[in-house]
Order: C-alpha cells, then structure tokens, then sequence
C-alpha cells in the first residue's frame, strides 16, 4: 500500500518485506543495506569518474592548497576524503594559507576536519573512501561547483 500512495523519487522497487516487530534493528540493517549497497556503489563510481573528468577539465583538484581554498569559498561540490585521513594543522581564512601543525599536539587541529566542516557548510557533499577507491594519491580529491 505504502509503494502505491508514494510519491517519493528516490523510493527504491526492491523494499524490505517484514514486519518491524518480527524483527530486530540488526538485521532490519542488514537488510537495508543489502539494497542500499548498490545504490550507494553506482554513486560512488559515478562520483569519481566525474572527480577524474573535472580534474582533466581543470574544474577539480587533489592539491591540498586548492582544495582548502576552494572549500572556504564555498565552490566544493563533492569532496572525497580518504578515510581516517588526518592532516595536522589549520586553514588561515584571511591569509588563505595553509598552516602545518604537530600530530603530537592535538591543539594544533586537523586540516581535513576543518576542509570537511567548511564544504558542509556551504551545502557540499562528503564522501569518506577507503585508500584503494580513493580517486588521488593525496587523501582528499575535489570536484568545484565553478
């Protein structure tokens, strides 16, 4: 009945057919993500093949500079970050210049934290990939709005 009267696009054909009171929250996941996963792949793939084209066409960058500038400027579409990708350090937003921190002083902060924060700020998408899907070799990859 649910498929029937909805008029969400994104809706998928093939739903989870169980009650949720026959089941727990553990395999209602698993069962989630057995239909989501494809979805979520197909993206991903879509994703970076159009981070490879952006970068050839000079509209995307995995230069750490670029990027950071660019996400305070608000011009990131999609950002990709290699997963538990630390870079110590700060973004200075008024000399728009990067400063390198100490990974023994947690003080000092994080350069992809700090990326990350100002792309969702300005209403970009995050993607966190493990090392060997990651489109670049320098942790964090970028596809500019303009």
């Amino acid at each position: 009945m649910f498929r029937k009267i909805s008029n969400n696009p994104y809706l998928l054909p093939d739903g989870i057919e169980v009650s949720y009171e026959s089941t727990d929250v553990s395999e209602l996941a698993d069962k989630a993500w057995e239909r989501m996963e494809p979805v979520y792949q197909q993206k991903e793939l879509e994703s970076v093949d159009r981070y490879q084209n952006a970068k050839s066409n000079h509209t995307g960058s995995d230069r750490l500079i670029d990027v950071a500038r660019a996400a305070f400027e608000g011009r990131i579409e999609i950002l990709f970050v290699e997963a538990d990708k630390s870079v110590p350090g700060k973004f200075n937003t008024e000399s728009s210049k990067l400063e390198f921190g100490n990974s023994d002083n947690p003080a000092s902060g994080d350069l992809i934290d700090q990326i990350i924060n100002a792309v969702w700020k300005h209403k970009g998408e995050v993607i966190v990939l493990p090392t060997g899907r990651m489109p670049s070799e320098t942790g964090l990859a970028a596809i500019f709005r303009f």
